[in-house]
C-alpha cells in the first residue's frame, strides 16, 4: 500500500499502515461547551500501549511464525535492535543492552516481545519487521510507562498535624 510517498504493508488485518482510507467526515459544534470537533475516518498511527512501572507489556506480532521468518524488533529513533528470531538459521537474539537486562521474553512460536518490569527508560516507539519468504511487513508500537502512584515522596508523612485544623 502505497499513501503520501509512504510505503507499508500491514502485518494483519487489526494491524493496518499508519495512515489508511483517511476521510473528512465533517464538523460537529458543541454549543454548550464551545467545541469544535473535526471528525475524520480511518488509522492515524501506531498501536499505542500504556503501562506503569513494574508491570509488563506484550508486543503482539498477530502472526504464527514461519519456520523461515526473520523477525526483527528495534526501539527508538536510532533503531536500536531489541530481539531477533532468525529462522533460517534457528537462532534467536536478546538485546545485551543494560536497560533490558533480564527483562525481555520472545515468544519462538509468534515472535511477540514481552518486555517485564518496565521503567519510563523503556517507554518509546518500538517497530516490528516480519521478514518471510515472499514479504515484508511492519508494524509499530508507542509504548508510554508511567511512573508508579507509590513513589510519591512523602507517602509516609501524615496528611495533617494536630493544631492545624
Amino acid at each position: 500500500m502505497e499513501e503520501s510517498g509512504l510505503a507499508f504493508k500491514p502485518v494483519s488485518e487489526k494491524s493496518k499502515p499508519y495512515i489508511s482510507n483517511i476521510k473528512y467526515l465533517g464538523t460537529v459544534i458543541n454549543n454548550s461547551k464551545h467545541l469544535v470537533y473535526n471528525c475524520y475516518n480511518g488509522v492515524f498511527g501506531d498501536e499505542v500501549k500504556s503501562v506503569m512501572e513494574g508491570d509488563s507489556v506484550t508486543l503482539n506480532t498477530d502472526v504464527i511464525k514461519q519456520r523461515d521468518d526473520l523477525i526483527v524488533w528495534c526501539y527508538g529513533p536510532d533503531d536500536a535492535v531489541v530481539a531477533i528470531i532468525n529462522g533460517k538459521v534457528g537462532s534467536t537474539k536478546l538485546s545485551d543492552d543494560e536497560r533490558y537486562k533480564d527483562r525481555l521474553e520472545l515468544n519462538d512460536q509468534t515472535g511477540s516481545l514481552t518486555i517485564n518490569n518496565l521503567t519510563t527508560n523503556h517507554s518509546g516507539v518500538y517497530k516490528l519487521k516480519i521478514s518471510s519468504n515472499k514479504t515484508v511487513s511492519y508494524k509499530r508500537f508507542n509504548v508510554t510507562v508511567s511512573e508508579s502512584i507509590m513513589k510519591t515522596p512523602h507517602a509516609n508523612e501524615p496528611l495533617m498535624e494536630e493544631g492545624n485544623i
